[in-house]
């Protein structure tokens, strides 16, 4: 028995929730930030409509967190990426990178195989899971061995107010 893929909405709204929760943040607050009624803002964290994307930047700027990290988790079906991402800004490094690389090769970029762009993009992303992993190996040994804290969702705070 298999269940639906979830949607973009869903997608979404687990993105949106995380990284509040991962700030520490109230429902309240953000809305407030974000300039709308705290039902308005409810609304848009529960996946409810279409993805908008003027509102999900307006959350990355009132939780200082990655809107290109929010739509990319969205994209590739990974929520939590959005919290993972929201500190060093990794999706939108990438997305400057990639315009960058756009700009300087305009048209040619059609003219690289899509085998050369997967091999040079995973071996990439290999690299940089082997710096993450030195950077906590490096941040245990400064502990006296316990382990570096791990990014969390702390729980929900809507009900404070």
């Amino acid at each position: 028995m298999s269940s639906d893929p979830p949607t973009l909405s869903e997608l979404l709204s687990q993105a949106v929730r995380g990284v509040r929760r991962a700030r520490r943040l109230r429902a309240q607050d953000v809305a407030e930030a974000m300039g709308l009624p705290l039902r308005s803002y409810e609304y848009f964290e529960g996946g409810f409509g279409q993805v908008n994307l003027e509102r999900v930047y307006a959350f990355a700027k009132a939780t200082g967190s990655d809107g290109d990290a929010i739509l990319a988790a969205i994209l590739i079906g990974v929520p939590e990426l959005a919290v993972w991402a929201a500190d060093n800004k990794m999706v939108l490094a990438l997305k400057i990178a990639l315009g960058e690389f756009a700009e300087d090769l305009g048209p040619d970029i059609a003219r690289i195989d899509t085998r050369v762009l997967l091999t040079a993009f995973t071996q990439m992303f290999k690299d940089l899971a082997t710096e993450a992993k030195a950077n906590k190996a490096w941040a245990e040994s400064r502990l006296g061995g316990a382990a570096a804290p791990e990014p969390s969702e702390p729980a929900d705070r809507d009900d404070e107010a």
